[in-house]
């Protein structure tokens, strides 16, 4: 019986019955009175009775589409940890191909469960950058960055234009009503050395407080103000939750919080700064070193990340999708 996984965490089958299958068995396969598959960006979709596929193909098959290559284990991609707390690769696949629904799918589902996705050394052209980060979400302009030349989508970093370094950490403008989804990096031009960029968990975070801690925030709400805009002003949830999976985390960070509501100004600056260097603390982060092509891709809700501003005047050249959110829980 051939059976396939698409790299789910903590399944090593595939529920829905999505099977790697040969082109030169498709037709066969339509005509099996057994079941009746359906072909989706070349996956074959098929009926409980998947052990029928035994009469058509053969036990370590291989199935082609497009430029890549279903493995003879079944797989679509390879998903590597990088950390108990935060982080995975992927290796296997090439972003700037059409990557059918499924793979898509699991991509989102890793992205959930890991909150960092690393695709190494990948070749994306502007609009193939946009067309991998749709599958996610819609895209947003930043607010005042400049965006590349015809895709105002893509925010561009540009160290030899004077573009700052985010060095403190930070969780991605949740001054806004909706902060984003998360957002796609492409390392364009990398220093040889230095220009490391570190994410750090909130839901590991959040798990790894004192009990009396988790209680105490329990309900608060914070202020989140905009630098470029005092007036740009939002009320989040001290501890978010996540709308894909419910799991808690952390929702402050040190750019945009400015107080917490309820409390006085020396209370809320005192478990500020205590919530702020635990959700930054080693065990919950992970730190990547960059080659020039490297794809990360962030779940902004449950993550805050920093780049390490440590490589003098050498060059770094980053596009960027940020995806657009939802309001926080």
């Amino acid at each position: 019986r051939v059976r396939s996984s698409l790299n789910d965490p903590g399944r090593t089958t595939n529920p829905d019955g999505l099977v790697c299958v040969p082109q030169k068995h498709l037709s066969r396969l339509g005509k099996s009175p057994h079941m009746n598959p359906r072909e989706a960006g070349g996956w074959i979709r098929v009926g409980a009775n998947s052990g029928a596929l035994r009469n058509f193909v053969p036990r370590r098959a291989v199935l082609l589409w497009g430029s890549h290559t279903c493995r003879e284990d079944g797989k679509i991609f390879e998903l590597s940890p990088l950390s108990p707390a935060i982080g995975a690769e992927i290796q296997g696949l090439d972003l700037a191909k059409r990557l059918p629904s499924p793979v898509v799918e699991a991509l989102r589902r890793a992205l959930v469960e890991h909150e960092l996705l690393i695709f190494p050394r990948q070749t994306l052209t502007e609009e193939q950058h946009i067309a991998f980060a749709t599958h996610f979400g819609a895209p947003e302009v930043h607010p005042t960055r400049k965006g590349a030349e015809h895709h105002p989508e893509i925010f561009v970093i540009e160290t030899a234009e004077g573009a700052p370094t985010a060095e403190w950490w930070h969780t991605d403008m949740t001054a806004l009503p909706a902060p984003p989804l998360g957002s796609i990096l492409h390392m364009q031009i990398s220093p040889d050395l230095g220009g490391d960029t570190e994410w750090a968990s909130q839901s590991a975070a959040y798990e790894g407080l004192p009990p009396e801690i988790k209680e105490q925030i329990e309900g608060l709400r914070a202020v989140h103000q905009a630098w470029w805009d005092p007036a740009s002003q939002s009320t989040h949830p001290v501890v978010r939750r996540h709308p894909e999976s419910g799991r808690r985390g952390l929702f402050v960070n040190g750019i945009f919080t400015q107080r917490i509501v309820g409390l006085t100004e020396s209370e809320s600056q005192e478990l500020l700064e205590y919530l702020y260097a635990h959700s930054t603390e080693e065990r919950f982060v992970l730190r990547h070193a960059w080659q020039p092509g490297d794809v990360a891709f962030w779940d902004n809700r449950s993550t805050q990340h920093r780049v390490h501003n440590d490589f003098g005047k050498e060059r770094r050249r980053i596009h960027r999708v940020t995806l657009m959110g939802d309001v926080p829980r």
